[in-house]
């Protein structure tokens, strides 16, 4: 006799026999695609950001706000202001800040007070006109859940593929769900979702109707009729998340390579944004996303990811995954996870350094043979390292036929 454990969170692992990870079920076409959405960001660059600071020894507010030299690049900066003061001025002539000025003199004791062509918002001190709270940060979350997902699985039928698009909500405690103490037992989840799936439904009523076979019960409150759901024994919600962000402050702008974008257009990064620590790293980002060969990429937040060794508390700097055909020795797997010591010999690392990588590599090969662990010094050293080659490019293959009746392949 034996027991036979199914889960997507198991807490602890004994005796694994098998794994089927995101990748693996995409490559046998279990998923069709994955995508995240997400409410937090960078604040856009075109909006009229104000945060109030602190009240200066001088009897003027310091703010922080949006702001662009002659020819250059759009950055936070910080200026200390009196009543009066104009935002347009001081961010440069942005158009986002037209007619935004101080209203009146600040007080240590006061909001700050900020006219604007619609009105005028106060700020108190260490807040700004960019926050969202967190029940409406969830209200947006679900809204865009039920968006996209109705935006995908029309997309799919119009274009004749009868697959079923799959939304998953991971929600923190079960009250959200189910409320004893409701009248109608709905939880404060499931009473928005009622109110955004409404929404979405009035909104989409036409296309609905159109494809009335797939969606026979679209006017029914869903969330209502939920008589059941799953509770995952063992699973935790874990404050500190693997792939989070590190905060991108105003000095982090000061220097181009503190901050790495993504291309908007076909980047393999996870994420738009990232901090960076050295040059190495901003330069070490760059050329993963210039090779084709690397599927995804991204930078581990310390203390996101953490191995307890002996030595002390280690967080490993990247996650890459890369294409099995493009490896020189695919036995390695395509999984990687990268420890960077930008310009440094062997000979020059630290004990301390030396003994918690050896523990990222036990740690690692314990874990899976499909995932690889390395201290790299360069972007070259990591392609030696992990036998990874070098990829030609994005290539688009667009065919059709031409006056001659022969096949046009446009490569890029």
């Amino acid at each position: 006799m034996f027991t036979l454990r199914y889960s997507a969170t198991h807490k602890q692992l004994y005796n694994q026999i098998y794994k089927l990870d995101s990748y693996a079920a995409y490559q046998k076409d279990l998923v069709k695609k994955i995508t995240v959405k997400t409410v937090h960001g960078v604040i856009p660059k075109d909006y009229p950001y104000v945060r109030y600071i602190s009240f200066t020894p001088d009897l003027k507010a310091k703010i922080e706000m949006f702001s662009q030299e002659q020819g250059g690049t759009i950055r936070f900066k910080t200026f200390n202001v009196a009543g009066g003061a104009s935002l347009e001025e001081l961010s440069g002539g942005l158009p986002q800040y037209k007619n935004y000025r101080v209203a009146e003199q600040p007080h240590k004791l006061k909001p700050l007070q900020i006219a604007t062509p619609d009105g005028i918002f106060s700020l108190d001190m260490e807040h700004s006109n960019h926050e969202i709270e967190k029940n409406e940060a969830v209200r947006i979350q679900i809204r865009l859940a039920i968006q996209n997902h109705f935006a995908k699985q029309i997309d799919l039928l119009r274009k004749g593929r009868k697959i079923k698009a799959l939304t998953l909500f991971f929600i923190d405690a079960v009250d959200k769900v189910r409320d004893s103490s409701a009248p109608d037992g709905r939880g404060e989840y499931l009473r928005i979702f009622d109110d955004e799936y409404k929404r979405v439904v009035n909104a989409n009523r036409g296309i609905l109707v159109k494809y009335i076979e797939y969606f026979p019960q679209f006017e029914d409150e869903k969330a209502k009729n939920i008589t059941s759901y799953e509770v995952i024994n063992g699973y935790e919600l874990d404050s500190r998340n693997i792939f989070e962000l590190d905060n991108i402050s105003e000095e982090d702008f000061e220097e181009e390579w503190r901050v790495f974008q993504a291309k908007s257009d076909r980047s393999s990064a996870m994420n738009e944004y990232y901090k960076m620590d050295s040059e190495g790293e901003c330069e070490f980002a760059h050329r993963l996303e210039n090779n084709s060969n690397v599927l995804l990429f991204t930078k581990l937040k310390k203390g996101g990811f953490v191995i307890d060794t002996p030595y002390g508390n280690y967080s490993p700097d990247w996650a890459v995954v890369c294409r099995k055909e493009s490896l020189s020795d695919i036995s390695i797997g395509i999984y990687f996870i990268v420890e960077s010591k930008w310009g440094k010999t062997e000979a020059n690392l630290q004990e301390v350094e030396r003994n918690k990588i050896n523990c990222g590599i036990l740690h690692f090969k314990a874990i899976s043979e499909q995932v690889k662990f390395d201290w790299v010094n360069s972007y070259d050293d990591f392609k030696q390292k992990f036998g990874v080659t070098e990829g030609s490019g994005l290539q688009i293959e667009v065919t059709g036929r031409n006056g001659e009746g022969s096949d046009n392949t446009v490569h890029m």
